[in-house]
Protein backbone atom coordinates (compact mmCIF):
# COMPACT_ATOMS: atom_id res chain seq x y z
CA UNK A 1 0.00 0.00 0.00
CA UNK A 2 2.60 2.40 0.55
CA UNK A 3 3.84 1.98 -3.53
CA UNK A 4 0.43 2.72 -4.50
CA UNK A 5 0.44 5.98 -2.27
CA UNK A 6 4.14 6.75 -3.63
CA UNK A 7 2.46 5.67 -7.28
CA UNK A 8 -0.58 8.42 -6.57
CA UNK A 9 1.97 11.16 -5.80
CA UNK A 10 4.14 10.44 -8.62
CA UNK A 11 2.02 9.78 -11.41
CA UNK A 12 -0.96 11.00 -10.86
CA UNK A 13 0.10 14.97 -9.52
CA UNK A 14 -1.25 14.49 -6.00
CA UNK A 15 0.09 16.32 -3.10
CA UNK A 16 -0.47 13.57 -0.47
CA UNK A 17 -2.00 9.80 -0.67
CA UNK A 18 -2.61 8.05 2.24
CA UNK A 19 -4.52 4.16 2.75
CA UNK A 20 -5.58 3.14 6.14
CA UNK A 21 -6.52 -0.46 6.11
CA UNK A 22 -8.01 -1.17 9.79
CA UNK A 23 -8.62 -5.20 10.95
CA UNK A 24 -10.83 -7.18 13.21
CA UNK A 25 -9.81 -5.67 17.16
CA UNK A 26 -7.55 -6.38 18.35
CA UNK A 27 -5.32 -6.05 14.94
CA UNK A 28 -3.72 -3.10 14.10
CA UNK A 29 -4.00 -0.94 11.32
CA UNK A 30 -2.53 -1.28 8.58
CA UNK A 31 -1.18 2.02 6.68
CA UNK A 32 0.80 4.20 4.80
CA UNK A 33 1.23 7.28 3.05
CA UNK A 34 2.62 9.48 0.51
CA UNK A 35 3.41 13.21 0.69
CA UNK A 36 2.48 13.79 4.60
CA UNK A 37 4.71 14.13 7.39
CA UNK A 38 4.68 10.25 9.44
CA UNK A 39 3.87 12.16 12.75
CA UNK A 40 0.86 13.72 11.70
CA UNK A 41 -0.22 10.80 9.49
CA UNK A 42 0.69 8.75 12.72
CA UNK A 43 -1.49 11.11 14.67
CA UNK A 44 -4.92 10.43 12.14
CA UNK A 45 -4.12 6.77 12.06
CA UNK A 46 -4.14 6.41 15.91
CA UNK A 47 -7.60 8.67 15.64
CA UNK A 48 -9.15 6.16 13.57
CA UNK A 49 -7.44 3.70 15.62
CA UNK A 50 -9.56 5.15 18.76
CA UNK A 51 -12.83 4.68 16.46
CA UNK A 52 -12.84 8.95 15.95
CA UNK A 53 -12.84 9.36 12.18
CA UNK A 54 -12.47 12.49 10.75
CA UNK A 55 -15.12 14.44 9.69
CA UNK A 56 -14.81 13.67 5.99
CA UNK A 57 -14.21 9.98 6.77
CA UNK A 58 -17.64 9.87 8.58
CA UNK A 59 -19.79 11.71 5.43
CA UNK A 60 -17.72 9.02 3.56
CA UNK A 61 -19.19 6.63 6.05
CA UNK A 62 -22.74 7.53 4.96
CA UNK A 63 -22.66 6.53 1.64
CA UNK A 64 -21.08 9.59 -0.28
CA UNK A 65 -18.89 7.57 -2.88
CA UNK A 66 -16.22 10.25 -2.88
CA UNK A 67 -16.48 12.80 -0.34
CA UNK A 68 -14.78 16.42 -1.39
CA UNK A 69 -13.47 18.40 1.31
CA UNK A 70 -12.68 21.92 0.25
CA UNK A 71 -11.05 24.64 2.73
CA UNK A 72 -9.94 22.24 4.56
CA UNK A 73 -8.10 24.47 7.35
CA UNK A 74 -12.44 25.21 7.90
CA UNK A 75 -14.05 21.69 7.01
CA UNK A 76 -11.29 19.47 8.19
CA UNK A 77 -10.55 20.98 11.64
CA UNK A 78 -11.22 18.15 13.47
CA UNK A 79 -8.30 15.98 11.14
CA UNK A 80 -4.78 16.00 12.07
CA UNK A 81 -3.89 16.10 8.10
CA UNK A 82 -6.06 19.48 7.96
CA UNK A 83 -3.06 21.95 7.98
CA UNK A 84 -1.38 19.92 5.29
CA UNK A 85 -4.13 19.94 3.09
CA UNK A 86 -4.22 23.76 3.19
CA UNK A 87 -4.32 25.35 -0.37
CA UNK A 88 -5.67 22.09 -1.58
CA UNK A 89 -8.34 19.84 -1.56
CA UNK A 90 -8.88 16.44 -0.11
CA UNK A 91 -11.25 13.95 -1.46
CA UNK A 92 -11.35 10.14 0.58
CA UNK A 93 -12.79 7.54 -1.05
CA UNK A 94 -14.05 3.87 0.62
CA UNK A 95 -12.05 0.76 -0.15
CA UNK A 96 -14.92 -1.89 -0.60
CA UNK A 97 -15.86 -4.56 -2.48
CA UNK A 98 -18.13 -7.48 -2.85
CA UNK A 99 -19.83 -5.73 0.01
CA UNK A 100 -17.10 -6.11 2.61
CA UNK A 101 -15.05 -2.28 3.33
CA UNK A 102 -11.78 -2.74 3.74
CA UNK A 103 -10.75 1.03 4.37
CA UNK A 104 -10.24 3.94 3.40
CA UNK A 105 -7.89 5.88 0.39
CA UNK A 106 -7.47 9.72 0.91
CA UNK A 107 -5.49 12.32 -1.40
CA UNK A 108 -4.85 16.44 -1.14
CA UNK A 109 -5.08 17.21 -4.75
CA UNK A 110 -4.81 20.79 -6.17
CA UNK A 111 -8.11 23.04 -5.77
CA UNK A 112 -8.54 21.75 -9.89
CA UNK A 113 -8.19 18.50 -9.44
CA UNK A 114 -11.07 18.54 -6.71
CA UNK A 115 -13.07 20.73 -9.26
CA UNK A 116 -13.20 18.42 -11.84
CA UNK A 117 -15.67 15.65 -11.48
CA UNK A 118 -13.37 13.05 -13.73
CA UNK A 119 -11.07 13.52 -11.31
CA UNK A 120 -13.68 12.01 -8.54
CA UNK A 121 -14.66 9.32 -10.97
CA UNK A 122 -10.92 8.51 -11.34
CA UNK A 123 -10.11 8.27 -7.89
CA UNK A 124 -13.63 6.19 -7.03
CA UNK A 125 -12.27 3.40 -9.91
CA UNK A 126 -8.70 3.45 -8.62
CA UNK A 127 -10.50 2.92 -4.79
CA UNK A 128 -12.26 0.57 -6.71
CA UNK A 129 -9.11 -1.59 -8.28
CA UNK A 130 -7.28 -1.36 -5.34
CA UNK A 131 -10.39 -2.76 -2.81
CA UNK A 132 -10.56 -5.80 -5.63
CA UNK A 133 -6.45 -6.43 -5.10
CA UNK A 134 -7.30 -6.62 -1.51
CA UNK A 135 -10.33 -8.94 -1.95
CA UNK A 136 -8.04 -11.09 -3.81
CA UNK A 137 -5.16 -11.17 -1.65
CA UNK A 138 -8.11 -12.02 1.48
CA UNK A 139 -9.44 -15.14 -0.94
CA UNK A 140 -5.83 -16.45 -1.27
CA UNK A 141 -5.09 -16.36 2.33
CA UNK A 142 -8.07 -17.62 3.27
CA UNK A 143 -7.57 -20.72 0.54
CA UNK A 144 -3.85 -21.31 1.41
CA UNK A 145 -5.52 -21.44 5.38
CA UNK A 146 -7.99 -24.21 4.28
CA UNK A 147 -5.27 -25.85 2.38
CA UNK A 148 -3.36 -25.71 6.01
CA UNK A 149 -6.16 -27.02 7.40
CA UNK A 150 -6.84 -30.10 5.18
CA UNK A 151 -3.26 -31.09 5.56
CA UNK A 152 -2.84 -30.86 9.29
CA UNK A 153 -6.32 -33.03 9.09
CA UNK A 154 -5.25 -35.37 6.50
CA UNK A 155 -1.77 -35.99 8.95
CA UNK A 156 -4.02 -36.52 11.76
CA UNK A 157 -6.24 -39.05 9.92
CA UNK A 158 -2.90 -41.02 8.60
CA UNK A 159 -1.56 -41.08 11.92
CA UNK A 160 -4.39 -42.51 13.48
CA UNK A 161 -4.97 -44.85 10.85
CA UNK A 162 -1.39 -46.32 10.42
CA UNK A 163 -1.29 -46.30 14.33
CA UNK A 164 -4.55 -48.47 14.55
CA UNK A 165 -3.97 -52.14 15.78
CA UNK A 166 -6.85 -53.40 13.69
CA UNK A 167 -7.10 -54.90 10.46
CA UNK A 168 -8.20 -52.96 8.01
CA UNK A 169 -9.59 -52.81 4.25
CA UNK A 170 -11.20 -50.46 2.08
CA UNK A 171 -14.18 -50.67 0.26
CA UNK A 172 -14.83 -48.93 -3.19
CA UNK A 173 -18.42 -47.89 -4.17
CA UNK A 174 -18.85 -51.03 -6.40
CA UNK A 175 -17.76 -53.46 -3.61
CA UNK A 176 -14.42 -54.06 -4.52
CA UNK A 177 -12.31 -54.58 -1.35
CA UNK A 178 -8.63 -53.19 -1.24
Amino acid sequence: IRQACELLVETRGFNGAWIALPGEPPAPIIAAQSGFPQAVFADHIQRIARGDPSTCMQREQAGETVVLAENTPLSCADCPLARFYDGAAALIACLAHAGETYGWLGVSVPASFAADPEERNLLAEIAGDLAFALHVIKLDEQRQQTEETLRQSEEQFKSVFEAANVGKSITQIGGQIN
